[in-house]
């Protein structure tokens, strides 16, 4: 489709009609992400016809960065971060934070791609909301992102907070792929809420 066929489905369409994914459990995993598929869905079906800027446009997003990093500059960085979370855990004598920090640790030493790096996160029981902008900040310096609207949400009140940034979420995991940095997508699956 040309951006101009593009520009007429979104204003007849939601993310979720363009994305194809209902409020349900899904390909990710929990319902409480399906506003992120929608957003990642459409995004890929976006970027089969229009360039990242472009795709941005369209929807009204500003998107800002300094530098593209390869992996192991991120895992380095990953690593720093985790190591200076056990540095803050020694003076408390938290045993816990420390071994927990350290699996962490362990498991970013390991990983070869980024699939991997997410496969840590998740193990450790991070949730997509975090974890999605955490890599794509580390692989893309200075990433400022404006302009993308909140997700609607679903169940009570705190559910609907969490999935208002379904959208960002979904947003960062597309850059992710487009810029080559994930292969696989399925690694944004089976993340804890």
């Amino acid at each position: 489709m040309t951006k101009d066929e593009w520009k007429k489905e979104l204003e007849s369409k939601t993310i979720e009609d363009l994305g194809e994914q209902d409020f349900d459990v899904n390909d990710w995993g929990s319902c409480q992400y399906s506003g992120a598929l929608a957003f990642f869905n459409t995004w890929q079906k976006m970027a089969k016809d229009l360039q990242i800027g472009e795709i941005a446009s369209l929807l009204n997003i500003e998107l800002k960065f300094s530098k593209i990093k390869q992996l192991h500059e991120v895992r380095l960085n990953m690593i720093n971060d985790i190591v200076e979370q056990i540095r803050v855990c020694i003076p408390r004598q938290d045993v816990e934070s420390i071994k927990y920090h350290t699996d962490t640790l362990g498991m970013l030493c390991e990983a070869g791609n980024t699939e991997e790096l997410f496969h840590a996160f998740r193990k450790s029981a991070w949730d997509l909301w975090t974890v999605a902008p955490y890599v794509a900040k580390h692989f893309i310096e200075g990433l400022e992102i404006s302009g993308v609207p909140g997700a609607p949400g679903i169940g009570p009140e705190w559910n609907h907070v969490a999935q208002s940034q379904n959208y960002q979420t979904g947003l960062y995991c597309a850059l992710l792929v487009q810029y080559g940095f994930v292969k696989d997508s399925n690694c944004f699956a089976d993340f804890d809420t």
